[in-house]
């Protein structure tokens, strides 16, 4: 589990939670591997010191249970997702912008429709041999993705959200030794959810909150291609109302602690590996957490033909659901990628979500698999056909569903 994850927590945030996530991750992994393979080749268009990287999704979809419910409303939807890195080739220091858009059209679900987006920079100062500061700061707009706890089954549309992230690192690494603190500062706002029937919308004002979080992280490099690290974790979130709906504090803070090992045995095995503790404390009658920690990701090419990933994950989600004091997550995530020929790629996918929203007795569980096909055209566009598969099932009456969904991507990169 990790405080201060800031890619993994914006995906999390405007793709939804691991159900809907898959397919999305695999076509936001492909486009990332398509925009630094193309930095690789030296692709992209000179702009002084910088190189610009422009990019474009366009999307066609069919999803036979676009609200996630038992009683499905199938539709097709369109998205268009334009994005840009803005790298500098310094020889010394670094300044990246980025930016994206993901704008989605439903054809009959007009009320589905919705635009993501998110700009920020990050940079690194290097200070002197072995001293560097990064810095790194967004701003993104996301919705709330259907199935999940903290969205009505009652909202007409998604619960648009705003989120402003910024993190610092001071890191000292000379030869094998490494010390790095940082601290990062997170704060979401939602706006009010529209109700289906004339209902009169719910407020969310106490779902925004503020995230204070720090780190201080060792590591020493045993043998080559092998490192050693011990990290703690501090965060604490203080929420803009004192109580929620439910009369609640929802207030809390705690810690984290892990040991692990940064693994690059030649280029064929590459990833990381960690246990550790963590503990969350709540205000009564919200029952604190507490427990032993885990993480992993792995890659390992087998061939030129076979790759295989393992992803291994827990986490604390915020949430507001009446008596929980979070959803306490675990899940495991298995991708193959076999290159059929030069230019075609099959990638298969298999995860498992489960979800226990802590003090109560509601446990939600998910398993998806997706199959997807990547056809790369030249070195500006390549082509994905996908197809997921998602079951859902939670203790609490009504929540559990299953859907389908295929898609058709074009993707292009200058």
């Amino acid at each position: 589990m990790s405080y201060s994850a800031r890619d993994r927590e914006l995906v999390m945030r405007i793709v939804g939670r691991l159900p809907v996530i898959v397919a999305g991750c695999v076509s936001l992994l492909s486009g990332f591997l398509f925009v630094d393979d193309a930095k690789a080749a030296g692709a992209g268009m000179p702009l002084g010191g910088f190189r610009f990287y422009p990019t474009l999704d366009v999307a066609a979809n069919y999803d036979d249970n676009v609200y996630r419910t038992q009683v499905k409303n199938a539709d097709l939807f369109f998205s268009e997702t334009p994005g840009f890195t803005l790298q500098s080739g310094w020889s010394r220091n670094e300044l990246d912008l980025f930016g994206w858009l993901a704008a989605t059209q439903y054809a009959s679900l007009t009320a589905e429709n919705n635009t993501n987006w998110a700009i920020g920079s990050n940079g690194r100062l290097d200070i002197y041999k072995g001293l560097d500061f990064t810095l790194d700061a967004s701003y993104s707009v996301g919705h709330d993705q259907r199935g999940q706890p903290n969205l009505s089954q009652l909202a007409e549309s998604p619960t648009e959200f705003s989120s402003v992230h910024t993190n610092g690192q001071l890191s000292y690494h000379p030869y094998r030794f490494s010390l790095s603190v940082g601290g990062s500062y997170d704060r979401i706002l939602y706006d009010p959810t529209l109700l289906i029937d004339g209902l009169p919308p719910l407020n969310n004002a106490d779902r925004n909150y503020e995230l204070y979080a720090g780190f201080v992280k060792g590591a020493y490099e045993f043998s080559p291609g092998y490192a050693g690290y011990v990290q703690i974790n501090y965060q604490d979130q203080i929420y803009n109302l004192k109580f929620d709906s439910n009369g609640l504090e929802r207030a809390n803070d705690g810690y984290q602690a892990e040991v692990g090992v940064q693994m690059l045995v030649t280029n064929l095995i590459k990833g990381q590996v960690y246990v550790g503790y963590y503990e969350e404390k709540y205000h009564a009658p919200l029952v604190g957490v507490a427990g032993p920690d885990y993480g992993a990701t792995l890659d390992y090419t087998l061939s030129d033909f076979w790759t295989f990933h393992l992803i291994a994950a827990h986490s604390l989600t915020p949430t507001t659901v009446a008596g929980a004091s979070t959803e306490n997550d675990q899940s495991v995530t298995f991708v193959v990628d076999y290159s059929v020929l030069r230019d075609v790629t099959i990638v298969g996918l298999a995860s498992y979500l489960n979800d226990t929203l802590s003090g109560t007795s509601r446990v939600d569980q998910a398993i998806q698999g997706h199959l997807g096909l990547n056809y790369v055209l030249n070195s500006h566009a390549e082509v994905d056909l996908a197809y997921s598969y998602t079951h859902y099932a939670s203790t609490l009456e009504g929540q559990g569903y299953s859907d389908h969904t295929v898609g058709l991507t074009l993707k292009l990169q200058q």
